[in-house]
This record gives structure tokens, C-alpha cells and sequence, in this order.
């Protein structure tokens, strides 16, 4: 009887988890939208590198012929 009182308990926990994390707005905000922004970020980052890297070698070139 002593095992079955443990698990109630654990069932109680999950409203307050759903609680917690309140509307499904703010969980599309914190799992979507934020890594969203994170990932287009590095990769508009990586394309402004790699046309800096570009350039530079197409002006170094120019400049030393």
C-alpha cells in the first residue's frame, strides 16, 4: 500500500507543470520563436562572413595585380 501512495503524488505534478508554463503563446515563444531567431541569425552571420572572406580575397587579388 506504502508503494501505490508514492506514485499518486507524481500524477498530482503534472497540472502543475502545465500551470507553470501557462499559455501555449508563451510556449511557442520559448520553443520556436527564440531558437528561430537564434538559427537565422548564425546563418545570415555565416553568409556575411563568407562574402567578407570572398571580397577580400577579390581585393587582395586586384590589389596585387
Amino acid at each position: 500500500m506504502a508503494q501505490k501512495e508514492s506514485v499518486v503524488p507524481s500524477s498530482r505534478a503534472s497540472p502543475i507543470v502545465s500551470v507553470r508554463y501557462g499559455s501555449s503563446s508563451e510556449h511557442l515563444l520559448l520553443c520556436h520563436f527564440f531558437p528561430g531567431i537564434f538559427f537565422f541569425l548564425a546563418i545570415v552571420a555565416r553568409r556575411i562572413f563568407i562574402l567578407c572572406v570572398f571580397c577580400n580575397q577579390i581585393l587582395h587579388v586586384r590589389l596585387c595585380f
